[in-house]
C-alpha cells in the first residue's frame, strides 16, 4: 500500500474508533484533519443526548402523578417546559397561517383546522443558537 508511519498510525486509530453510520458507496473518510474530527465529536454529542433523553424516558421507576398528563410526564422527564399557546396570540395565527399557505390546492378531500398550538421549550436548547 506504501503509507507512511503517520498515516499508518492514522488508519489504525480510525479502525479503533467507528460510529456506525451509512456512508453509501464511498468509502469512510480518514479522520486526518481537525475539520472531520470536530464533525465527528459533533456526532458522538448528539448521540450522547439522545441516549440520555431515552434513558430518561425509560427508566425503571417511572411513576406518573395522578393528576398529570402522560405527556406532560415525559416532557418533564426530557427536562422540557411544554405549554399551550393562547389562539389568539401573534405566534398561534402565524402557525395557522402557514398551515394554510402550505395545503396544496389537490388535496381537496379534507380541510385542515388548527386545533391547538404548543410550545416548547428546553432550557440548554436556547444558549446554542446564535444571538442576532
Amino acid at each position: 500500500m506504501g503509507l507512511n508511519s503517520v498515516e499508518d498510525s492514522i488508519v489504525h486509530v480510525f479502525l479503533e474508533f467507528l460510529i456506525p453510520h451509512g456512508f453509501g458507496m464511498a468509502s469512510p473518510l480518514l479522520l486526518d484533519n481537525a475539520e472531520l474530527i470536530k464533525t465527528k465529536i459533533e456526532m458522538i454529542n448528539n448521540l450522547r443526548k439522545i441516549e440520555i433523553s431515552c434513558s430518561r424516558l425509560y427508566e425503571p421507576n417511572n411513576t406518573v402523578e395522578s393528576n398529570e398528563h402522560l405527556i406532560h410526564t415525559y416532557y418533564k422527564k426530557l427536562r422540557c417546559n411544554f405549554e399551550s399557546v393562547d389562539h389568539n396570540s401573534d405566534e398561534s395565527k402565524l402557525i395557522g397561517q402557514h398551515m394554510i399557505n402550505t395545503h396544496a390546492k389537490t388535496h381537496n378531500q379534507y380541510i385542515l383546522k388548527l386545533r391547538e398550538v404548543f410550545k416548547t421549550t428546553r432550557g440548554e436548547e436556547f444558549d446554542c443558537f446564535k444571538k442576532f
